[in-house]
């Protein structure tokens, strides 16, 4: 689960989150990093838990991008499944763009369940990204 680890901004946290995710990409036996955001639908087992504990009547807050500031009560703020497609799209995004930036050559980022749909891959390279229809899952 991820948390704010004290950044003030979302920007702020995907910059934070960059360097710990892409870490292993330092080894010379690492090629590829996956990582994959787990979604959970409006049908699921989790979201009778939701509604039992109230969670589903907790705030929306749109990510509008990098200066957005990061919810106070991050607990609240996750407990709103809106709120984690939210985020899960904009960690996507910023580590896309970062990846396209900073990933050492021949080194992969495959970010998978991060878009909004819950269902696309990305492949992401130093200068370039693309999806991946083969990892494409629901």
């Amino acid at each position: 689960m991820v948390k704010s680890g004290g950044a003030k901004t979302f920007g702020e946290m995907a910059a934070k989150y960059f360097p710990i995710i892409t870490d292993p990409l330092r080894q010379s036996n690492c090629n590829r990093v996956d990582i994959v955001f787990v979604q959970y639908g409006k049908v699921s087992i989790k979201a009778e838990e939701r509604l039992r504990r109230g969670s589903v009547n907790s705030l929306e807050i749109k990510i509008n991008g990098p200066t957005t500031p990061v919810a106070k009560q991050w607990v609240k703020y996750m407990a709103n499944l809106q709120n984690k497609v939210n985020l899960c799209h904009f960690l996507t995004e910023s580590l896309c763009n970062l990846g396209q930036e900073k990933l050492p050559l021949n080194k992969k980022l495959v970010i998978g369940g991060g878009l909004n749909d819950g269902k696309e891959a990305l492949s992401i390279e130093k200068g370039h990204w693309e999806t991946v229809p083969s990892l494409k899952s629901d």
